[in-house]
């Protein structure tokens, strides 16, 4: 798994797979149920441990496929401060602004003749 991931990739993003069960029982198994089969991670771990341990700064996606008769999940999950930048949250507040000023605009340039004489 390390061969297939850059470096920079796995300095944030931790890689878990897990063994659900069979496929052949369609109830999804609980996560008590499922065995680790790899963890894949930064040697450090220190910045991704850290923050894959406080649940609501997290980002994190499971993925099951089903593999011969057995069905695996891989579960992805990286902080969400090495996703989203501080430019990044700082986007909806540049379009709002944007948004008003320009209407703004468009309000004199439409109410403009009214005042003139």
């Amino acid at each position: 798994m390390r061969g297939a991931l850059k470096d920079e990739m796995l300095q944030y993003m931790r890689i878990r797979l897990y063994d659900a069960g069979s496929a052949a029982g369609e109830t999804p198994v609980e996560s008590d149920g499922k065995r680790l089969l790899l963890t894949v991670a930064s040697d450090e771990g220190s910045l991704a441990q850290s923050a894959i341990d406080d649940s609501n700064s997290v980002f994190v996606h499971v993925l099951p496929i089903k593999i011969a008769s057995r069905v695996w999940e891989f579960q992805y999950s990286a902080p969400k401060d090495a996703i989203i930048g501080r430019l990044d949250t700082l986007w909806p507040y540049w379009v709002l602004t944007g948004g008003l000023l320009s209407s703004l605009l468009l309000f004199g340039v439409a109410l403009l003749p009214v005042f003139l004489p």
